[in-house]
């Protein structure tokens, strides 16, 4: 586990997903295999948790929040990120009209 330096504030990402039952399992296995290894090789990224959100049974698909801890001044770094945003046109373009997401950045209190 990475450690936090006091000089660095640190900020929490959360991705909501809800992915359509007919893609689930392709989705979570192209998230464990691709897009949370590409996180993993930023340095400034930390703590990766993908985690499936229990609200009950959804008609419209299965419900999963991925979180993160990134260095606030490295967040515009990641999303202009090369490998990133080419990953990100993947998802979209595979899993098209079978998945929607949000994103929420929250600042962590000490």
């Amino acid at each position: 586990m990475k450690t936090q330096s006091n000089d660095n504030e640190k900020l929490l990402i959360n991705e909501t997903f809800i992915v359509d039952h007919s893609v689930n399992d392709k989705w979570l296995q192209w998230m464990k295999s691709k897009f949370i290894p590409l996180l993993e090789d930023f340095d400034f990224v930390s703590d990766i948790i993908l985690s499936k959100i229990h609200a009950g049974y959804n008609p419209d698909g299965e419900n999963y929040a991925l979180q993160f801890q990134i260095d606030k001044e490295k967040v515009d770094s990641l999303l202009e990120d090369e490998n990133y945003t080419e990953l990100r046109k993947k998802l979209d373009s595979d899993y098209k009209d079978k998945y929607a997401s949000f994103r929420t950045t929250m600042s962590i209190i000490p």
